[in-house]
């Protein structure tokens, strides 16, 4: 049985590689989402960071991820890529198989999808989890969407945001070592990654140290200290079964506490201003 799909495959498929340009990429287009053969719907903000990829120099051209037409000529597999290759006007190098059968759309893309989590535990990055979430959001904060319950980056610009801060992985280290103490809080992904945006925008500074520690331990705190009224907030929230609180608006509470530490401010009972604030 096996035998025979592999002969079968062999005689129909067809794989090369090519150079994808914009004219390309638009002849391949017309061929996509045709009234025989619909495609997926264009997710614009996926497409909009792909294109940012390859204008900015990151896209990977070194992947096996193939274009893909059946045997009538319909575009299967790619049209985010085409997309983006037609309206940047970059060209792209892939591969692209030809002569699948038209129902092998239906299984593409539905298996476990490689998170940066992944790929970092794959690069032996300790503490991947953790140093994964935490780039998540800063990058979301440098493409000033920190609070975007779905901010759609690219795993590309996201090694990139890893790379070139390290502080990063010093959040992370700090997030193991106090997981035990953060259980209490909650929220203890929040807190470390807005932590790291903290110390990323203060060089480390001791007060901004001091601060999250506090947080993390509560040992230190006056009664009228943000640090203090933050974990009283967080520690309500985690209780408080009946009300679900929003991610942005939990992660607000959080920018909100370190902006009040900041201006040097006095809080016993923690409010959001009228909009989310900005990292101080």
């Amino acid at each position: 049985m096996i035998d025979e799909v592999y002969a079968e495959l062999l005689k129909r498929v067809d794989i090369q590689l090519e150079i994808i340009t914009p004219e390309w990429a638009e002849s391949a287009l017309k061929a996509n989402n045709t009234e025989d053969c619909p495609n997926r719907r264009i997710d614009s903000s996926a497409l909009a960071e792909m294109k940012r990829d390859l204008l900015d120099g990151r896209w990977n051209h070194d992947s096996w991820d193939c274009l893909a037409f059946d045997e009538d000529g319909h575009l299967v597999n790619g049209q985010h890529r085409l997309r983006m290759v037609s309206e940047t006007k970059q060209p792209i190098v892939a591969w692209v198989q030809y002569g699948v059968r038209e129902k092998s759309k239906e299984v593409l893309d539905t298996g476990k999808g490689r998170s940066l989590g992944d790929i970092l535990r794959m690069r032996g990055v300790h503490n991947y989890t953790k140093v994964a979430l935490i780039t998540a959001t800063v990058g979301a904060h440098q493409r000033r969407r920190l609070y975007s319950n779905s901010p759609r980056l690219t795993t590309s610009y996201l090694l990139e945001v890893l790379e070139a801060n390290p502080l990063i992985h010093e959040s992370a280290a700090w997030y193991s070592t106090r997981t035990n103490d953060l259980r209490t809080v909650g929220e203890a992904g929040r807190i470390a990654s807005v932590r790291c945006l903290t110390l990323m925008k203060h060089q480390g500074a001791s007060t901004a140290v001091d601060f999250w520690e506090r947080v993390a331990t509560g040992a230190g705190c006056s009664a009228t200290d943000p640090a203090l009224a933050l974990r009283s907030k967080l520690i309500s929230i985690q209780l408080d079964k009946s009300t679900r609180v929003e991610r942005h608006v939990v992660c607000g509470f959080i920018v909100h506490a370190w902006n009040l530490n900041y201006q040097g401010r006095e809080c016993k009972r923690l409010v959001l201003p009228g909009t989310l604030p900005e990292i101080l």
